[in-house]
């Protein structure tokens, strides 16, 4: 008959948790028969640890110490034990997560992680939940959060034990807030398709559009007005659409038309596969994610006034309004602006900005030549707050149109003289004596000092993107219209022909097929000469050497060969042309959406 030689317990200790199973004892016999030789569980003291006499489980009862052996059943009496210490469970005292504060993007994933503490506490079990699911869930158990939209959210962690619990706050950062500015001759609505009925007076109505003077708004006022209405959500804006319902002022209006712009060639709102050819930039933009009085807005301002006039305005328009994002913005507001809550800390906002003809003006002046001091006396600059701007049509080296108001009777609009070859604003003369005979009234002749000269490098931080309209004749090379971008490492006016032509766009106005210096009908959008809309100084007679000098991320070229009517255009006749219709088409509107998400 065989017996057992010897049972070997091992662990020889151990130490559980009252209340808790230890799994990990086992027995090792040594037998002339492995196979016959089995052993039976039991404790010294059930009372302080129990044990499956069959698995060897022991499962801790109450504190104390006490011996849990393994006996042969073959009645050699041979067997080994286990010394068990049973302790009092360790409760939680409390959790920490990290990070404290999160940034994320719509669609990201990330991951919290949570310290339960003391780190030897019995049961660290926890789940973690989202305030706002609508803004970002959270895996219950693994911590794994998704963005949702734009927002901010708090994400916390509770433990099972005492139900502890930390959280993180979580920003959502949504899409840049852009700012569109209209230009020199047309307002919000003609350009963008919205308006933001912003008055100086808001019970004056008759000026809803701040398009022209008024007597709260003139050429001294210099922006000390408290420009912004906030009766409706900030402001009322309305990305408008060939029969779509919309309400204006609490009313709804049914199969709204846009008003035509152009003559009849141009007549709603439109951008469907109907309607290719173009839209309205608001909508489109609204169509793409953004939200007015969240993240799109427009500014209007009156566009008879000096660009250094206007700029200020716009800046007393973006400090009321961060003032109200800050105070009263919802949480989504909030993340759209500011990408963390670090940045909201240090009020470090972000803007983008898109700008038609005279509006990127404006908004290069609030950029390079405005500055603000902060808590700690230092001078900052605008253009760290914003992080784009996109100009269409934009006469960045001024415009041979400058002076339109003088073929129309309204004599010397202030911003002509900013937009001139000559103005200080591109370095030339910087003052003179004005008779400022207005649309809606005079102001009286005195000294104007024209807008200072913009100081368009001055190391600054935001990229610029332009975007340039080419209106050339259907008879030449190619009769469709073209859209392309330009390298922006171009450094002479031959490169720049050559690839025009390379793009079947015949530069009619040239000498040794270079383009030459001309009036912006030659080649340009009616208005602003080509060179001039993509940062060149050369469009200006006076200059000898065109050659870049507004430094630009990407150039971006729409040519139209139907639209516009070619050359030999009356002055009047091109006020109603590429210049008004480029913020309208397709590939300027799909391009500028490109820009602000690139």
């Amino acid at each position: 008959m065989s017996y057992v030689n010897s049972v070997t317990v091992y662990p020889s200790s151990a130490t559980i948790t009252k209340g808790k199973w230890y799994y990990g004892a086992y027995a090792s016999i040594a037998s002339d028969c492995p196979e016959c030789a089995e052993v039976e569980w039991y404790s010294n003291s059930p009372s302080i640890a129990s044990v499956n006499k069959t698995t060897g489980y022991i499962y801790g009862v109450s504190t104390g110490t006490t011996r849990v052996y393994a006996e042969a059943t073959d009645g050699s009496g041979k067997k080994d034990y286990i010394t068990v210490t049973v302790t009092a469970p360790v409760s939680v005292t409390g959790i920490s997560v990290c990070p404290t504060s999160l940034t994320m993007n719509v669609g990201d994933n990330d991951y919290l992680y949570e310290t339960v503490y003391p780190s030897n506490a019995t049961n660290q079990t926890v789940t973690w939940c989202s305030s706002d699911e609508s803004v970002a869930t959270v895996n219950t158990y693994s911590g794994k959060v998704t963005a949702k939209k734009a927002g901010i959210v708090t994400i916390t962690a509770t433990t099972a034990d005492g139900g502890y619990s930390d959280s993180c706050e979580v920003w959502v950062h949504g899409k840049t807030p852009v700012f569109l500015i209209h230009g020199r001759t047309s307002n919000s609505f003609y350009v963008w398709g919205a308006s933001n009925r912003i008055f100086v007076n808001p019970m004056d109505t008759s000026e809803a559009d701040n398009n022209h003077y008024n007597s709260s708004i003139n050429a001294l006022s210099q922006g000390n007005v408290q420009y912004l209405y906030t009766n409706k959500n900030v402001q009322d804006i309305f990305g408008y659409q060939t029969g779509q319902t919309i309400k204006v002022d609490g009313t709804n209006v049914a199969n709204f038309t846009m008003p035509g712009v152009f003559n009849g060639q141009f007549d709603d709102g439109k951008y469907t596969s109907e309607h290719p050819e173009g839209g309205n930039l608001a909508y489109y933009l609204k169509s793409n994610g953004y939200k007015e009085n969240v993240n799109l807005f427009v500014f209007n301002y009156p566009n008879e006034d000096a660009v250094k006039y206007s700029a200020q305005k716009f800046e007393a328009y973006i400090n009321n309004l961060i003032s109200y994002v800050r105070t009263s913005g919802s949480n989504e507001m909030k993340a759209c602006f500011y990408a963390s809550k670090n940045d909201y800390n240090n009020n470090n906002y972000k803007i983008n900005i898109v700008g038609h003809s005279m509006g990127g003006l404006v908004a290069r002046y609030f950029i390079e030549n405005m500055y603000y001091t902060n808590p700690c006396e230092e001078k900052i600059g605008y253009d760290k707050h914003v992080d784009k701007l996109i100009t269409i049509c934009t006469p960045h080296w001024g415009s041979g149109y400058a002076d339109v108001s003088n073929e129309t009777g309204i004599k010397h609009k202030l911003c002509d003289h900013d937009l001139d070859f000559d103005s200080a604003m591109y370095g030339g003369n910087s003052s003179t004596t004005i008779d400022c005979n207005l649309i809606l009234g005079d102001c009286p002749d005195y000294e104007y000092v024209v807008t200072e000269t913009l100081n368009h490098q001055n190391n600054r931080s935001t990229k610029y993107y332009a975007i340039a309209a080419i209106d050339y004749p259907a008879s030449n090379k190619n009769e469709n219209d073209v859209a392309f971008e330009m390298p922006t490492n171009y450094n002479n006016i031959t490169q720049i022909s050559n690839f025009l032509a390379q793009k079947g766009i015949c530069v009619e106005n040239s000498v040794n097929g270079e383009i030459i210096k001309v009036d912006p009908k030659g080649l340009g959008d009616n208005m602003v000469g080509f060179l001039s809309q993509i940062g060149w100084i050369g469009d200006n007679p006076n200059i000898a050497t065109p050659q870049p000098e507004i430094q630009m991320e990407k150039i971006f070229i729409d040519a139209d060969t139907n639209g516009g009517n070619g050359d030999n255009i009356p002055i009047i006749e091109a006020l109603f042309l590429l210049h008004n219709k480029a913020p309208h088409r397709m590939p300027i509107l799909q391009k500028t959406h490109e820009y602000l998400e690139d």
